[in-house]
C-alpha cells in the first residue's frame, strides 16, 4: 500500500511539473524575441558595464546608462529611419496603385507607362527575333489588378514586421536593464541548474558570447558593404539624396526579411515611371542580384573566420534562425549552433575519458 501511494505521488508530481513547465512555455513564448534581443545586447555591452563598475558607479545607474546605448544607437534610429522609409514606400505604392482600378484613363496608368517605356526599349530586339506584336504595355494593363494586389501584400506584411520589431526592441531594453544589473545573481543560479562542471559551463557561455560578438561584427560590416554599393548605384543613376538613402539602406540591411528592397525597389520603379529605363533597371538589377544576395555569402565567411566554424553550418543556422524567429534569429541560430557543438564536444570528451578509464582497468598481460 505504501509503495502504491509512493508511486502515485511520484506520477502526480511529474504530471504537475510537466503542466507547470508547459504553462511557463506558453506564457514566455510570445516574449522570446525580446528576451533574445536583451540577451544579445547584454552580451555585447557587458564589458562596458563592467568598466563602469570598476570606476565606482552604482550598479543600477551603470545598467541604465548601458541600456540607453542600444536605445539611441538601434531603436530610435530604426524607428525614425523606418518611418521615413515607410512614408516614401507608401507614396510610391499609392502612385502605382491609384490607377489600377481605372478603365477610362489608361494612358495615365503608371503600370501602362512603364510598359510603354519598356516596349520602346525592347522594340528593336523584338523585331529582330520576329515578335514585333508583343506589347508589354497591354500585358501589364490587363493584369494591373493582380499586380497591385501582389505589391500591396508584401508592403502590408513588411509594415507589420517593422512595428513588431520596434515593440520587441522596446521590451528588450527593459529586460536588458535587469539582465545587466542582476547578471551576477542570474549566472550563479543558472550554472547551478546545469548538470555540468562549472568550468565547462563557463566555457560554453564564453563560446556563446564570442559567437554573438562575431555575428554582430559580421552584420555591421556586411551592411556597410551593402550600403556602399547602394550609394554608388544611386550616384550613378543620379538619385537625389544618395547619401541619406544609402545610410537608410545600410541600416535596413541589418534587418533580415526587410532590408534594402524597401528602399531600392521604390527608387527603381520611380525611375522606370519617369522613363529612365536603364537607370531603373540598373537599380533593381544590382539591388536584387548583388545588394540582397551578398550578405548570404559574406556573413557566413566573417562569422566562420572569427568563430572557427565551417561556413555551411553557419549559413544554415543564420537562414534557419531568421525563418524560425525573424530578425533575432540572425543571432539565435548561430547561438544554438554553438550550444550544439559545445555539447557534442562534451560528449566526445566524456566518451574518450571513459575509454581511457576502461583501458587502464584492463590488467596488463604478463
Amino acid at each position: 500500500m505504501q509503495d502504491f501511494k509512493s508511486k502515485n505521488g511520484f506520477i502526480i508530481f511529474w504530471i504537475v511539473a510537466i503542466a507547470l513547465l508547459f504553462g511557463a512555455i506558453v506564457i514566455v513564448t510570445p516574449f522570446i524575441p525580446a528576451i533574445l534581443w536583451a540577451t544579445v545586447f547584454s552580451i555585447l555591452l557587458y564589458p562596458v558595464f563592467q568598466k563602469l563598475l570598476n570606476k565606482g558607479w552604482n550598479r543600477g545607474f551603470a545598467a541604465f546608462v548601458v541600456t540607453m546605448v542600444p536605445a539611441f544607437v538601434v531603436t530610435i534610429p530604426l524607428a525614425v529611419m523606418g518611418t521615413i522609409a515607410g512614408v516614401q514606400v507608401v507614396s510610391y505604392a499609392q502612385e502605382l496603385l491609384q490607377h489600377q482600378g481605372s478603365t477610362t484613363t489608361t494612358q495615365s496608368s503608371v503600370l501602362r507607362t512603364i510598359g510603354e517605356e519598356l516596349d520602346k526599349t525592347a522594340k528593336p530586339l523584338l523585331e529582330k527575333v520576329g515578335a514585333p506584336e508583343v506589347k508589354l504595355a497591354d500585358l501589364l494593363d490587363k493584369n494591373k489588378a493582380d499586380i497591385a494586389q501582389r505589391l500591396s501584400e508584401p508592403l502590408s506584411n513588411g509594415f507589420k514586421s517593422f512595428m513588431f520589431t520596434i515593440v520587441t526592441l522596446i521590451m528588450s531594453l527593459l529586460t536588458m536593464f535587469f539582465m545587466v544589473r542582476d547578471c551576477h545573481n542570474m549566472k550563479d543560479a543558472a550554472l547551478e541548474l546545469v548538470p555540468l562542471p562549472r568550468k565547462q559551463s563557463e566555457q560554453i557561455l564564453s563560446q556563446i558570447a564570442n559567437t554573438v560578438r562575431s555575428v554582430f561584427f559580421a552584420v555591421v560590416i556586411v551592411a556597410g558593404i551593402q550600403g556602399t554599393i547602394a550609394r554608388i548605384i544611386y550616384r550613378i543613376v543620379g538619385v537625389p539624396g544618395a547619401i541619406p538613402l544609402a545610410l537608410i539602406t545600410t541600416l535596413l540591411c541589418t534587418i533580415p526579411m526587410l532590408g534594402a528592397p524597401v528602399i531600392y525597389v521604390p527608387i527603381g520603379l520611380s525611375l522606370l515611371i519617369q522613363g529612365k529605363i536603364w537607370q531603373g533597371s540598373l537599380v533593381l538589377g544590382v539591388g536584387f542580384l548583388v545588394i540582397s544576395q551578398i550578405d548570404n555569402l559574406l556573413r557566413p565567411l566573417f562569422i566562420g573566420k572569427r568563430t572557427n566554424l565551417h561556413e555551411i553550418p553557419v549559413f544554415f543556422s543564420l537562414l534557419g534562425g531568421v525563418l524560425a524567429l525573424g530578425p533575432i534569429g540572425l543571432m539565435a541560430g548561430p547561438m544554438l549552433l554553438t550550444l550544439i557543438l559545445a555539447f557534442v564536444d562534451i560528449l566526445r570528451l566524456g566518451k574518450e575519458s571513459s575509454g581511457e578509464i576502461e583501458e587502464d582497468s584492463i590488467p596488463a598481460a604478463t
